[in-house]
């Protein structure tokens, strides 16, 4: 159905305007959109238009009588409707304006789930307007987010041990208190002697001394690891030191995620390109009677005819193809961004004994050829695992969703529950493979070896080291918690002064303009702090490897001072 009596071309009609109809729901409405060039305004103004079947507005007239209040029919196929509403244009869709009660008492009664879809986009379009109108703030606000995390880094380099501290303080704190207050409420239940949960203090003291030994076990947990703790402290602080000396590593993230973009756009291209081959057919169409009489004596036409695609069934084949490339070529990015920043930290680890350490000048370029011109074959190979564990689970999930189009087989519950546990067991597996992969891939950067002798070793590395790498593991997760935390409340704060208090930005409500704010931080924050663990992660490679090959005397250590006294 579209817009008739103008001159503008069908390409220009690319909106759909959905007219009112009494009695009928607000999800259906959907169903009865018309084509037209420009979002008619309202209320009280009319529109012709054209309709897909000449009988169409008697069937309407027929279940709902009421509309000929709001259309009337013409000639050829044609209508005229009332327009009772303003609208604008979002996403080639004629959505409303007003407010409910500005559309009259009539359309309040006929549709009254209309109200809350305007409000709806009442309140989209005011919010799009706020972020429109805070644009400075927000780029204010996302260069801030980069000094603040890279201040934040620096300074890690002394803050460190008391975060890492304060941060085992308070996990000890709760598990005590939390059993502390748990006990004390189980006295206070017992003492009102609820007649309707009799046993429900005993409940309270089991969680209560639950409490206890957690806290308990933690404490020698801390006490048996503390050396480690230790370690992993100056490990941080040293990856602290390495990125913001080579600060240019912050590009490298931002390379990776525009080639992953243009690897997912070229996988989408060639994805529609087979789903839209095969053999072309020619098929006659007869032409209903209603457009038969519209046409022109001397062009009238029974019948067109118009050619259709016949499916190809190797195109499934190569879609399956096209799906394991991309995966194939993402794991395979994803580990190139990883040894060009581990190559980095290996280069300033071991370029001298003790702590006057530096990186060679160009260390990000130099570290992306020796990626390239020695390791390709390695990245290559373990990225390949990978990709196979992935495709193996997405033709799981779909042979999962192939089961639920069957119906009443026995066989179904226990398929689905094999499909279930052996996607399980290779997404645990899938995970181990990506540790080993990365400890490999360290491996390689630091004794230039292929993937399978470098995976042995690394393998080997994670076994006897394995208390020292969880510990400096979870050390680094908590302070890249802590500070993604830290640094989007701080911008986030900073955005709602710039909003209330300056005059950058016209509109009182700060919400929705404060929520961008607070996802671009994050974002460009997770993008620096990912390069920081990373470092973290090849540091304390490099430190066990140290360990393992040097004894500190004939053969010297290459770590710092700090890490040799603990």
């Amino acid at each position: 159905m579209s817009q008739t009596g103008s001159r503008e071309p069908w390409k220009k009609r690319d909106k759909i305007w959905y007219p009112v109809v009494p009695d009928i729901d607000v999800l259906d409405v959907k169903h009865l959109g018309f084509c037209v060039s420009e979002c008619p305004q309202g209320p009280n103004f009319k529109i012709d238009l054209q309709l897909q079947s000449s009988t169409w507005y008697d069937d309407l007239k027929s279940t709902v009588p009421a509309i000929t209040s709001y259309a009337v029919n013409g000639s050829a196929g044609r209508v005229t409707w009332l327009v009772l509403y303003n609208s604008t244009e979002f996403l080639h869709r004629c959505l409303p304006v007003d407010d409910v009660e500005g559309l009259g008492e009539k359309l309040a009664e006929s549709i009254t789930d209309f109200g809350p879809v305007i409000d709806v986009t009442d309140w989209l379009f005011g919010e799009f307007a706020q972020v429109a109108s805070a644009w400075k703030v927000i780029l204010i606000c996302g260069g801030c987010a980069f000094l603040v995390s890279f201040i934040w880094i620096f300074l890690l380099r002394w803050f460190v041990k008391p975060v890492v501290y304060l941060m085992l303080i308070l996990v000890l704190a709760v598990l005590v208190g939390g059993g502390v207050w748990l006990w004390l409420y189980s006295i206070e239940v017992k003492d009102e002697k609820a007649l309707d949960q009799p046993n429900w203090h005993i409940g309270f003291k089991a969680a209560a001394i639950v409490c206890w030994v957690l806290a308990l076990l933690y404490l020698l947990l801390l006490i048996f690891l503390w050396k480690s703790i230790r370690i992993g402290i100056n490990l941080i602080k040293c990856a602290a030191k390495v990125l913001t000396e080579v600060y240019t590593l912050i590009v490298v993230p931002l390379v990776f995620f525009l080639l992953v973009a243009g690897l997912a756009a070229l996988t989408l291209a060639v994805g529609a390109y087979l789903q839209s081959s095969g053999d072309l057919e020619v098929e006659t169409i007869n032409l209903p009677d209603f457009i038969i009489d519209t046409q022109k004596a001397e062009d009238k036409a029974n019948s067109i005819q118009t050619q259709i695609v016949e499916d190809d069934r190797a195109k499934d084949w190569l879609t399956l193809y096209d799906i394991f490339a991309f995966l194939w070529g993402l794991a395979f990015l994803n580990s190139l961004a990883y040894m060009i920043i581990s190559f980095v930290a290996v280069f300033w680890y071991f370029s001298a004994v003790g702590d006057s350490k530096s990186t060679p000048p160009g260390a990000v370029l130099k570290a992306t050829w020796w990626s390239f011109r020695y390791h390709l074959g390695t990245l290559a190979t373990g990225a390949l695992i990978i990709a196979i564990i992935q495709f193996i689970r997405f033709l799981l999930h779909r042979l999962e969703k192939q089961l639920q189009k069957v119906h009443d087989n026995p066989a179904k519950c226990a398929i689905k529950c094999c499909i279930c546990y052996v996607d399980c067991c290779l997404a645990c597996f899938e995970r181990v493979i990506n540790i080993v992969n990365r400890i490999a891939f360290v491996v390689t950067a630091i004794e230039g070896k292929g993937f399978c002798r470098s995976a042995v070793r690394g393998f080997r590395l994670l076994i006897d080291n394995i208390g020292r790498i969880a510990t400096v593991s979870v050390l680094s997760d908590w302070i890249v918690w802590f500070s993604k935390l830290l640094i989007t409340a701080g911008v986030v704060f900073l955005g709602w002064v710039l909003i209330t208090k300056t005059s950058l930005a016209d509109e009182a409500d700060a919400v929705f303009p404060l929520v961008v704010i607070g996802v671009v931080t994050y974002i460009i924050a997770s993008i620096i702090l990912h390069v920081f663990g990373t470092i973290v992660d090849t540091l304390v490679i490099c430190f066990c490897r140290d360990v393992e090959m040097n004894n500190g005397h004939d053969k010297p250590y290459y770590m710092t001072s700090a890490l040799k006294r603990v």
